[in-house]
């Protein structure tokens, strides 16, 4: 299955004579088109500085990632008092991985979020500070054997092969949609996501910003489910087949 480049994964890049990764360009986030790494990088001591005065006590809910990088933050930035609140008896939130036995701990179940995406540069940032290691190499679907459970039934993706017949249509359209975009029967065409990512990594934020705008326009509060329906059973789909 197709995914939107530099989204999926988070490799350094070597050029032609190169011995090490080069710096990798950071851009802004397509809901906020704030570029968090250019920040955290001109930020080496801390985000921003607390008065001096008072120095209450500080209470954060919950220790997930937001409340951790909260009460980093604050004690970086000079507050004395920071109090964390976990209802559950760990940290980490939604992320959440245990091994599947005591015997093979480097095989993991991943029983909150399964991955990030490369374009969440604070939190590698916030990954590497800590030294806490990540996979850059998620064992997408067709990359290696995979097996698709759907209706009782097991089908089997073999690695850097074509998906199983059956969900043949639904591959070649979901990548078409990634190349191509998606021109509806009325209104103005979607832009591809892989262009939005090339306007976004280009510093082109107002052609990035309209062309996300108009996804929105058409999907508005609509889940995930209920948008495919709608690029896949109008007029027009990706791919040309319904």
């Amino acid at each position: 299955m197709a995914f939107i480049p530099n989204l999926r994964r988070r490799k350094p890049i070597i050029t032609a004579g190169e011995t090490t990764p080069a710096v990798q360009p950071t851009f802004g986030y397509i809901d906020t088109l704030f570029d968090y790494g250019a920040l955290l990088a001109a930020s080496p001591d801390s985000l921003g500085k607390l008065p001096a005065a008072g120095n209450p006590t500080i209470a954060i809910i919950g220790a997930g990632m937001s409340g951790l990088v909260s009460a980093y933050e604050l004690l970086r930035a000079g507050a004395a008092n920071v109090v964390l609140y976990e209802a559950s008896g760990r940290t980490g939130g939604r992320a959440y991985s245990v091994p599947f036995t005591n015997q093979a701990p480097a095989f993991l179940a991943e029983l909150g979020a399964m991955r990030f995406p490369p374009s969440e540069y604070s939190l590698f940032d916030y990954l590497d500070r800590f030294g806490i290691q990540a996979n850059s190499n998620f064992p997408d679907p067709g990359e290696v054997l995979t097996n698709l459970g759907y209706q009782g039934q097991t089908y089997t993706w073999p690695a850097q092969g074509n998906p199983p017949d059956m969900f043949a249509t639904v591959h070649a359209g979901w990548s078409a949609f990634i190349s191509d975009g998606f021109t509806p029967s009325s209104g103005p065409a979607l832009l591809a996501p892989v262009a939005i990512t090339e306007l976004l990594r280009n510093g082109q934020l107002g052609a990035a910003r309209s062309a996300w705008q108009a996804y929105i326009d058409m999907f508005g509060n609509q889940s995930f489910y209920s948008a495919l329906q709608t690029l896949f059973s109008g007029a027009n789909p990706p791919g040309g087949k319904p």
